[in-house]
């Protein structure tokens, strides 16, 4: 009996602490509405995350904006050297598919017609510049920038990792991709073209057999590097202002669900809040056994 008045104290302190903190955590979601009395709105309602949801999107959506679409960072993902690869990579297999590993006949055919090559020199020009311009304007570039942006940003981890999915590279992808392929058409075909042309005024001593037959694949990828790099250097600025990171994530979140939002949020810190939680519980248990000794 005596035992029991003893720890009678630091057990109720114990689930005092407990049941405190488990409802402050609670009240961070609870209640999803205000409650009202007559014309006045009881304290604490509605609960934190509901009443500060615009601040919390607002803030969230800056914080990953800065993150994922800074210039220094979208400038360090475009320019590594994975990205570099994976776009060189995919516009020499294009190229590759449409015009190394296809007959000489078929070439001829699909660029020249029935004309000679000394008589339809622009046409060489335009026909390769249209093949290498076609082939980085369908690989996805967009998809390939917003993934390889949203992998660096999820290795960093920390709570702006969790927003970082599906549905926000999708959102992603297609203005990325717009604003590569308006520069490609605009500006990068015209590179594409002198470097072209500056390449068959060196070859126009050899045939045409030998000119598409003997396409050197460094020389296509020299060309790509050089303007993707123009590309980046000159307009990565423009690229960053274009996207809106911050409003594609602050609008998700706004249009979320309160249940929803604390899905999101629980899954990411549920662990942390229980210990919050059960922190609660220890601290009251340490003051019901203070209060035994003095």
């Amino acid at each position: 009996m005596e035992i029991i008045n003893v720890l009678a104290g630091p057990i109720i302190g114990g689930v005092i602490g407990y049941f405190t903190n488990y409802i402050a955590v609670k009240m961070l979601f609870r209640p999803l509405k205000p409650i009202r009395i007559g014309k006045y709105t009881l304290p604490f309602t509605p609960g934190i995350i509901p009443k500060r949801k615009p601040e919390l999107a607002h803030a969230l959506g800056q914080a990953v904006g800065n993150a994922l679409l800074s210039k220094d960072e979208l400038t360090k993902v475009l320019t590594s050297d994975r990205m570099r690869r994976t776009i060189t990579d995919g516009i020499v297999k294009g190229v590759n598919d449409t015009l190394i590993e296809r007959n000489i006949e078929e070439i001829g055919l699909s660029v020249f017609g029935q004309d000679s090559y000394e008589d339809k020199k622009d046409l060489l020009i335009e026909g390769v510049t249209g093949k290498i311009t076609t082939g980085f304007l369908s690989m996805n570039v967009g998809n390939i920038i917003a993934t390889e942006g949203a992998a660096a940003l999820k290795q960093k981890g920390g709570m702006l990792a969790m927003f970082i999915n599906e549905d926000l590279i999708a959102s992603l992808a297609t203005p990325i991709g717009n604003k590569v392929d308006s520069y490609v058409r605009d500006g990068g075909k015209d590179k594409i073209r002198e470097y072209i042309s500056n390449e068959i005024d060196t070859m126009e001593t050899k045939s045409i057999n030998s000119i598409i037959g003997g396409i050197d694949t460094t020389k296509v990828e020299s060309i790509i590097n050089q303007l993707y790099n123009s590309m980046i250097e000159e307009h990565v600025s423009d690229i960053v202002d274009t996207f809106d990171i911050q409003g594609i994530v602050e609008e998700k979140i706004n249009n979320m669900a309160v249940r929803e939002l604390e899905d999101l949020i629980m899954s990411v810190m549920k662990n942390e809040l229980g210990m919050i939680v059960n922190l609660g519980a220890i601290i009251g248990f340490v003051l019901g056994l203070f209060n035994l000794f003095f």
